[in-house]
């Protein structure tokens, strides 16, 4: 036997080839004749490769592609095959600026006039006047079941930040609803709950008016986002993100001027990961996305291709998390400031671009509107951008709470319901 050579290639005799999972070539060489048991080893090293090749055909047809593939990967279940149902159409003389899901199938609209409730059919369901001279800059609502006020309707303004609560004490049946089936017929738990499900609402449900939460005059609000307990402020002037404790927000005395301190600074620097911070490059596309089930807060910089992660408990930069989409590389972010805005439904991201896209001919609209993993693989567009002209683009792109449908504002005030 010789050894002698740096890649091992090992002589004993008479050659023979096999394949490994990986599709590489490995050459085995031996003497048959000083084999013990020759039959026996023949049937061995038959079985060996049979099993190499059925686990290498299984590892091929199961991989993803990369993200510079051009074949999406499996969508989940959650969101097959959307269409899009129904454009609603606002208000004329109050466009909206900001979109917000509520409960079941209802969506909030912020505008210049105030904030308006609608649900998926586009029946509007109720309005909340707008108490300040300005058009909010960004919305949130926080849907807590468990807590006695149930729900939280945020608002926030260039300077402040205001509140509206919400109380579930009034249930709707929903249409399924049939309670003598349960009555008449010996149903299982599953049925009983189906049979008697409610339809959660916040229409006429708010626990009386907005009140201020926070207010600093040294900010320029563009995004929020709040877990129920911790309140995440987008400032653009300083290119951060500001968490407040909710509950020592609402505690201050009305009479208190001094500005609330934040409790922690998120998205500061990190040279020694080469992490630039947040610098979005255009005020009022700052979005703000709270992922509950990984408890992960995103933070999207308009304009650099970004998505960075944070830890919300330390704010520390999570790198594994964030993800780039450099112009031009493969399937990633297209348009001239891209993400925008994007929400996050378990380990899917709806993501809306910013602009107006076309396939590489120039002639074919493509859709500003896109599914990614979480960890940045492209799954698919959605729509294929024949709902967007020259004159409208997106604004923003929300899952429905019910998990049911994915609500897109355009730039013409429109709502596009997906599916």
């Amino acid at each position: 036997m010789k050894n002698n050579s740096k890649d091992k290639d090992i002589s004993l005799g008479r050659r023979h080839y096999w394949t490994d999972t990986q599709g590489q070539a490995h050459r085995v060489v031996f003497d048959d004749g000083k084999l013990e048991k020759p039959r026996s080893t023949w049937i061995v090293l038959a079985s060996v490769t049979l099993f190499a090749l059925i686990f290498g055909v299984v590892v091929l047809l199961t991989t993803h592609p990369d993200a510079g593939s051009k074949l999406p990967l499996e969508a989940p279940k959650l969101y097959p095959n959307l269409r899009c149902a129904r454009t609603i159409v606002s208000d004329a003389d109050a466009r909206p600026v900001a979109i917000a899901a509520g409960w079941n199938d209802e969506f909030f609209l912020a505008s210049e006039k105030g904030v308006a409730l609608y649900d998926a059919s586009g029946n509007k369901l109720d309005f909340w006047q707008n108490e300040e001279n300005a058009a909010p800059s960004a919305i949130n609502f926080v849907a807590q079941e468990e807590d006695p006020s149930n729900g939280l309707l945020l608002l926030a303004y260039p300077t402040k930040i205001k509140a509206l609560r919400f109380s579930l004490e009034q249930y709707v049946p929903s249409e399924s609803a049939n309670q003598d089936a349960d009555v008449s017929s010996n149903v299982g738990e599953e049925d009983h709950a189906r049979n008697n499900a409610v339809e959660r609402t916040a229409a006429r449900g708010a626990v009386g008016n907005f009140y201020d939460v926070l207010s600093r005059s040294d900010a320029d609000i563009r995004g929020l986002e709040c877990d129920g307990d911790r309140l995440y402020v987008a400032d653009y002037l300083s290119d951060s993100v500001w968490r407040f404790s909710l509950k020592k927000l609402e505690k201050r005395p009305d009479d208190d001027k001094t500005e609330p301190v934040a409790d922690c600074l998120v998205g500061a620097p990190d040279e020694g990961r080469g992490y630039p911070g947040l610098k979005p490059a255009f005020a009022k596309y700052f979005c703000l996305n709270f992922d509950e089930e990984a408890k992960v807060l995103y933070a999207v910089s308009s304009g650099l291709f970004r998505i960075d992660a944070f830890n919300p408990e330390t704010g520390a930069w999570l790198s594994e998390k964030s993800w780039t989409r450099a112009p031009g590389a493969g399937i990633g972010f297209r348009g001239a400031a891209n993400p925008i805005s994007i929400d996050t439904r378990g380990s899917l991201i709806v993501a809306a671009e910013s602009g107006r896209f076309f396939d590489e001919s120039g002639k074919r609209r493509v859709s500003p509107l896109r599914f990614f993993t979480t960890s940045g693989e492209w799954l698919d567009d959605l729509g294929d951008g024949s709902n967007f002209s020259d004159d409208v683009s997106a604004l923003a792109a929300v899952f429905s709470h019910d998990d049911k449908r994915v609500f897109v504002l355009k730039s013409d005030g429109g709502v596009d319901v997906w599916e």
